[in-house]
């Protein structure tokens, strides 16, 4: 457990690491950076919460049971 917390906190300081070399190299701008906000939001973040949501149907989810 332990080890794929460590991973997923390297690479999300692997990925604030590449943000901050790119925004000190200036190879975005404002335009570019609001436009990558804009893709973020309205299309990778509704598709990571409907894949997040996705489960495999079991008579006992669609009554609302907690056990499956």
């Amino acid at each position: 457990m332990f080890s794929v917390i460590m991973t997923q906190i390297i690479k999300m300081l692997l990925i604030l690491f590449v943000g901050i070399l790119v925004s000190r190299l200036h190879l975005i701008d404002d335009h570019a950076n609001k436009a990558l906000a804009n893709l973020l939001l309205l299309v990778v973040n509704p598709i990571v919460a409907i894949t997040a949501l996705q489960t495999d149907y079991s008579p006992d989810l669609a009554r609302g049971s907690p056990l499956s």
